[in-house]
Order: structure tokens, then C-alpha cells, then sequence
């Protein structure tokens, strides 16, 4: 085990941060959360040494640069790491902090640049990568020449998470409707079929530490996996690799790929930040000394762990079987995987886990928003 670092670790909601603190801390490190909202799943975590309440950038940027660059003295920590949405906002303020101590993530020129789901498509092509044609709609008038053929699209906005509002074949007249209803760019990317696959890795100076990939087997709506299960495919390393070494990444990258059946990756989208596949890298002590760059090589999954969020496998992964008539599988599948919350030792967010997911369902009546959107509504970057 390295030196002790001093972590802070923002966005406290989801399962994945959860997991982030418990493996930095069985490194050895000690942790603090910084947070925007209270009653957080990561906040019930007895692996902290402490958690901050931060200012909404939404509300007011200034304020919550101020308030992380305080608390970011006042503990005297080694090393910031963003793992949600506010990571664009942390990358808005990157040179302020800087100066106080290691921000492991990109200024907010390089985030935004992989997280246009329009410029990300450039890039990889640039890397050398397969995308699929992606073009950049700014008004209605431009869609109708494109359907005009007999190509099938997916039309999403350029800057979103979740998966949310994203139409998979739409005609002509769900498009327009759709962009009439969100007043912002959207893409066009050219529909292709095969499996999913989402990938999560960790770059230090353009050298991968860290990866993995896994199949998009259950899952809360159109975007977000409930069950995890390591697998590879050929190419899929290596389009990651080069992806993070043509952009001298430090940090986080997540991707989302279509495998065709036989054929090679095909690069859909980018996320810079934490996603779901750290959970694959539980009892993993390699993770922490990748992140904290006291290790050499590659960290790869614990072989042969599969992991899910048991109550969202009952309350959508069970009717979505019923609905495919694939109930065997899903059961099979729900008795072979941990559960992602349940820890040895800090056993506090499993049982918080109502009150948590209670206290969301009550911010998103109280905005009138959906449950996923409630979960970023005071954090949401959307290109600006």
C-alpha cells in the first residue's frame, strides 16, 4: 500500500460513488464527500471522514467554485475526483482549484469536446476509431432531407445523460415533434444494430490504468444498466486505448459501443466521468493505486464478479422480462449477482437506500420532472 492521500470525492447519489469511497478508503486513503443535495446513498457511507454541502452551480456558479475551493483547503486535500454530472462545472473551474490541489479530470474545453455526442463521433474518427454518420441539427428545416431516405436514425439531443429523450427509429413527424419540444442541437446518428456494450476507464497522461467493459443486459429504461457482468470483445480495448491516448486523457472515460454481430466496435457516445463499471471492481485492490498513480500496468475486473442493484431488478428488470417472456433468464441471472450496496462493514446506505430513493421521488414531483432528471436537476451541464 502507497502513501495515504487525502481524497475528495464529489456527487454522492449514485451507487457508483458509493462503491468509489469504499475502494479508495480500502486503499488506505482517507476520503470526504462534496456534495450539492443532502440525504445522499454515498453520504450514509461510515468510509468517509466527512461530507460537504456545496452551492448549486445551476444557482450560482461563483458560490460553488468558492465553496469547493474552501473546503478543499480547510481539509488539505491531495486530490479531487468529480464522479457525476458536476464534473463539466468542476472542469468550468479547473484553473481556479488547480492551484490547490490535483484535479483528476480535464479543463472544460477537453470535456465538452468527448461529451458532444456530435464532436465525440469526430474525434474517434480522428483516433483511427468506427462511428457511426452523426450529423449536428440546429433547426427543424435540416431534418427533412435526411428522412428522406430510406436510413434509419436516432435522433437524441447533443448534450443529455441517461439516455433521456433519445428516439431510436422515429418517423419524420415524432422528430420534429420531439425538437420542437427542447430548444437545443440534436443529433442525428445513423442506427446500428448489434449489442451494447458500456465501457468505464481511468487514464493517467494518456496511458490506460484502468478497464472495463461489460454487456447492457437489464436496465432502468432506455440508458441506465442494473446488472453488471465483466465481458470483452475483440477490438474493444484497444478502440478505448486509443481513444484516451490521442486525447492525452487524465481521468475518466466512459463510452457506450455497438458490437455488430462479427464485425467491429462502433462508438456511440462518451461519458468523462464515473460510471456503473466500478462496481465490477469490487475486492479489487489495484483500482485505488491506478487512480492515486501509485501503480503500474493495468487494472482489469475481479474475474468472474457480477453485480446488480437488486431493487431495480425486481421494480423494472422483472416486468421487462415478462414483457420479452425471458423470465428464466432473468432469474437465473438476479440469483447469480451480489448486490452492489451491500458491504461488509458498512452496511448503513442498504438500509437508506427507501429513504434515499423517497426523498428523489419527492424532488421530482416537487419539480415536475421525471425520477432520472431529478437526479441532476441542480447539477445538469447541457453544453453551456
Amino acid at each position: 500500500m502507497g502513501l495515504s492521500q487525502r481524497i475528495m470525492v464529489t456527487g454522492g447519489r449514485a451507487p457508483a460513488t458509493l462503491d468509489l469511497v469504499r475502494v479508495l478508503s480500502a486503499g488506505g486513503h482517507k476520503v470526504w464527500l462534496a456534495e450539492t443535495m443532502g440525504g445522499t446513498i454515498t453520504s450514509f457511507s461510515n468510509r468517509l471522514q466527512g461530507s460537504i454541502r456545496l452551492t448549486s452551480p445551476l444557482l450560482d456558479f461563483e458560490a460553488f467554485a468558492g465553496d469547493l475551493e474552501r473546503a478543499l483547503i480547510i481539509h488539505k486535500i491531495d486530490l479531487l475526483l468529480p464522479t457525476c454530472e458536476e464534473v463539466f462545472w468542476i472542469g468550468r473551474a479547473h484553473q481556479r482549484l488547480s492551484g490547490t490541489c490535483l484535479i483528476f479530470t480535464p479543463p472544460l474545453t477537453k470535456l465538452r469536446q468527448v461529451h458532444s455526442k456530435y464532436e465525440i463521433s469526430k474525434l474517434a474518427e480522428s483516433a483511427g476509431l468506427i462511428s457511426p454518420v452523426t450529423h449536428l441539427i440546429s433547426g427543424k428545416d435540416e431534418l427533412k432531407s435526411y428522412f428522406d431516405s430510406d436510413q434509419k436514425w436516432v435522433l437524441k439531443p447533443e448534450f443529455s445523460r441517461f439516455g433521456s429523450r433519445v428516439l431510436i427509429k422515429p418517423s419524420f413527424s415524432q422528430a420534429v415533434k420531439e425538437f420542437e419540444y427542447l430548444n437545443r442541437n440534436w443529433v442525428l446518428q445513423q442506427f446500428i444494430r448489434g449489442d451494447e456494450y458500456a465501457v468505464w476507464s481511468v487514464f493517467q497522461k494518456g496511458n490506460m490504468v484502468a478497464f472495463c467493459s461489460y454487456p447492457i443486459v437489464h436496465k432502468a429504461g432506455i440508458g441506465s444498466a442494473i446488472w453488471f457482468t465483466p465481458r470483452d470483445v475483440p477490438g474493444l480495448q484497444e478502440a478505448v486505448r486509443q481513444m484516451g491516448g490521442y486525447s492525452d486523457w487524465t481521468g475518466q472515460l466512459a463510452f457506450d459501443f455497438i458490437v455488430p454481430e462479427g464485425g467491429t466496435p462502433v462508438l456511440i457516445e462518451c461519458n468523462p466521468r464515473l460510471t456503473s463499471g466500478i462496481h465490477l471492481f469490487r475486492d479489487q485492490p489495484g483500482l485505488s493505486a491506478a487512480i492515486t498513480c501509485e501503480s503500474e500496468g493495468l487494472v482489469l475486473p475481479t474475474p468472474g464478479k457480477t453485480m446488480q442493484l437488486t431493487f431495480p431488478m425486481w421494480s423494472h428488470g422483472l416486468p421487462r422480462a415478462l414483457a420479452r417472456k425471458s423470465l428464466i433468464p432473468w432469474w437465473h441471472d438476479l440469483k447469480s449477482a451480489r448486490d452492489i450496496l451491500w458491504y461488509p462493514g458498512d452496511f448503513k446506505p442498504f438500509f437508506m437506500q427507501g429513504y434515499c430513493l423517497t426523498r428523489m421521488k419527492l424532488r421530482a414531483v416537487a419539480r415536475g420532472v421525471s425520477l432520472l432528471d431529478a437526479t441532476t436537476a441542480d447539477i445538469e451541464w447541457n453544453g453551456s
